[in-house]
């Protein structure tokens, strides 16, 4: 039987492929996390072959929800 959480090679654990599949397979399974998997492929495949241009990684940003301290400066009323 394999291991509840599989031990990816070390330089896995900051792709967004293995984020997407751990945050999706700890809500929903297996099989749905790999369905999730499969289809940010073959989206970021299509683009990638539509726009000619290599692959590149997407910067991470906070989670939705969050204010940065700029935002939160910015309703503000000057001083």
């Amino acid at each position: 039987m394999r291991d509840a959480s599989p031990q990816f090679h070390p330089a896995w654990q900051s792709k967004l492929v293995v984020q997407i599949y751990e945050r999706t397979r700890q809500r929903k399974g297996h099989s749905v996390a790999v369905g999730a998997v499969a289809r940010y492929l073959a989206e970021a495949t299509f683009w990638v072959l539509k726009k000619g241009e290599p692959y590149r990684e997407p910067v991470a940003r906070p989670p939705a929800g969050s204010k940065s301290a700029a935002s939160s400066k910015q309703g503000q009323a000057p001083a």
